[in-house]
């Protein structure tokens, strides 16, 4: 995709951020915000291990930076397209680009995690399916580990688990968007 669309879709993000707000997810790790989300449809928001989280089911994802170090699934099933940018799609040995155009159908049971190239992003639209068994898990030492037990296993406190995942206003993202 040329780079006026990367554009479009990037204005257009921002521009529904400054309307609706964003769930933005921090990187444990190295502090950054690395993702932000907005839903599409009803704002539906529940609380869980991380604090407040977006529980619609439609949103674009606006990616700028990878994943946390392990792989990680999803409580459901989804369907991602890529609109615009990229990024590596690590499963297991495999890592492969996937890029504009791309999309796929996962299930609650599938581990991954996303690798965006330095300066690069991924545009996404994601649909939420329906919820799985499992819940939210980490691969640790090629074994699934649930989402809280993984973290306290690495010593990381509620308080920093709570501040993966911040539920930010229309405001907030006008603030830091000015224009």
């Amino acid at each position: 995709m040329n780079e006026v669309n990367s554009n479009m879709w990037k204005k257009l993000f921002w521009y529904l951020a400054k309307k609706r707000g964003t769930e933005t997810l921090t990187n444990i790790y190295t502090g950054q915000e690395y993702m932000h989300r907005v839903f599409l449809g009803r704002q539906i928001f529940q609380d869980g291990i991380a604090g407040k989280y977006g529980a619609g089911r439609v949103c674009f994802n606006l990616i700028l930076g990878s994943d946390l170090p392990v792989e990680h699934n999803h409580p459901w099933g989804y369907f991602t397209l890529i609109l615009s940018g990229g990024y590596y799609e690590v499963r297991g040995e495999e890592r492969k680009w996937r890029g504009p155009g791309w999309f796929a159908w996962r299930s609650h049971n599938d581990f991954h995690r996303v690798e965006i190239p330095e300066g690069g992003y991924a545009m996404t639209l994601f649909i939420k399916g329906k919820h799985g068994k499992m819940g939210s898990f980490f691969l640790d030492e090629g074994k699934p580990v649930k989402d809280l037990k993984f973290w306290l296993r690495r010593k990381v406190s509620r308080d920093k688990i709570g501040a993966m995942i911040k539920i930010k206003s229309p405001e907030e993202i006008q603030r830091e968007h000015e224009g």
